[in-house]
């Protein structure tokens, strides 16, 4: 039973994927540098974002230098909307995480901490059917029908807007705590691996107000303001790792609570983020090598 039980779960772990580890049993009381190369889906939940009260100065766009043969200099003023709010949702398709660090083992317990890399392709704003763009824009007419969001024919209007500028790169730290069963038999070496995560990740992906014109059906940005400068992402995960040699794969569940870092405009427009905890479960696997300082 024993056997079968080692070899059900190697094939379960070659169809999965790579993920490298020492072929040898974990001797007692070791200390090791290791790296990781970790790769697997990552779902997330949509999360709103608010914006209350927008400067004037953010508001208040001249007409385009174009334009002005032919606008009124009276039908210019500031955009009267100064809220709106609106969606955004992860479009990662795959996480890459690269770790490296120092651990200690011994035959059953095996601890690690050190920083991450990761990859991701971040999050974007999700347009609304209602939305003319793909961002959340408010609007002012100044040439044919000043005053009103009229885009017919014709028409130029000035506008703000909340965009998503998202980088896939992130960095952090992780630590892990694990128990490793072995159930090897003979020469095969298996092992069941229950473990708890933590991981902090910094994200320079930031949400900006950007304003400027909209002349024939197009955006043109005239300037832009941070509202954010990055995010911190909180996971904590608990799952079971199966690992033979040269093949590992995990079956986790994550709870991740982001935590955005607002400037100063930040706060002075009123912006808040939804940073409900989201509960995620997945499977991943990737590669790993480790080196014995000593024991």
């Amino acid at each position: 039973m024993k056997k079968n039980l080692a070899r059900i779960l190697s094939a379960a772990v070659l169809s999965a994927g790579l993920f490298f580890t020492p072929a040898k049993k974990t001797d007692a009381g070791e200390f090791y540098l290791f790296g990781n190369l970790v790769y697997g889906p990552k779902t997330d939940v949509t999360r709103t974002a608010q914006v209350d009260s927008v400067p004037e100065y953010i508001r208040d766009v001249p007409a385009h230098s174009d334009d002005l043969w032919k606008v009124n200099p009276s039908d210019v003023a500031p955009i009267s909307d100064s809220s709106f709010n609106f969606s955004t949702a992860s479009n990662e398709l795959l996480n890459l995480n690269l770790d490296i660090g120092a651990g200690y083992r011994d035959d059953i317990f095996d601890f690690k901490i050190g920083p991450r890399l990761g990859y991701s392709f971040g999050r974007s704003i999700t347009p609304s059917d209602a939305w003319v763009f793909d961002i959340p824009v408010k609007e002012r007419n100044y040439t044919n029908h000043p005053g009103t969001e009229d885009r017919s024919v014709g028409a130029a209007l000035t506008y703000y807007g909340c965009n998503f500028e998202s980088f896939p790169l992130s960095i952090g730290a992780s630590t892990r705590a694990s128990l490793a069963f072995d159930i090897s038999e003979g020469n095969e070496i298996f092992f069941i691996k229950p473990f708890i995560e933590y991981s902090a990740m910094y994200s320079p992906s930031h949400f900006v107000i950007e304003n400027g014109w909209d002349r024939y059906g197009g955006l043109e940005t005239k300037d832009t303001f941070n509202l954010t400068n990055g995010s911190i992402n909180h996971s904590i995960e608990g799952g079971i790792g199966f690992s033979a040699p040269g093949f590992s794969v995990e079956i986790f569940s994550a709870i991740d609570i982001p935590q955005v870092l607002t400037t100063s405009l930040g706060n002075e427009t009123g912006f808040r983020y939804d940073s409900t905890a989201n509960i995620s479960v997945g499977i991943r696997t990737g590669f790993s090598i480790d080196s014995l300082i000593f024991n």
